[in-house]
């Protein structure tokens, strides 16, 4: 799995067909889950927190993340 600068991706228990993920910055807090949303057919993050700030750097990374794990899922 891929290294992130700013965030990093743990894989939880997943699904019987889709993974899920929390979501940590450096300093490991959580800052959300990524799983799959049935209703819009991809995997999305979802934040658990009130008050949690991203920048584009740490969106980056999410949003990579996020487009690897569909890349993923369209070669099954």
């Amino acid at each position: 799995m891929k290294e992130y600068k700013y965030t990093s991706f743990i894989e939880l228990e997943p699904n019987p067909k889709t993974k899920r993920f929390e979501v940590r910055n450096k300093a490991l807090k959580t800052l959300g889950i990524v799983e799959w949303f049935c209703p819009w057919h991809k995997y999305c993050f979802f934040t658990l927190c009130h008050g949690v700030v991203f920048d584009n750097k740490c969106l980056a990374d999410i949003q990579d993340f996020i487009n690897s794990l569909m890349q993923e899922r369209s070669r099954k």
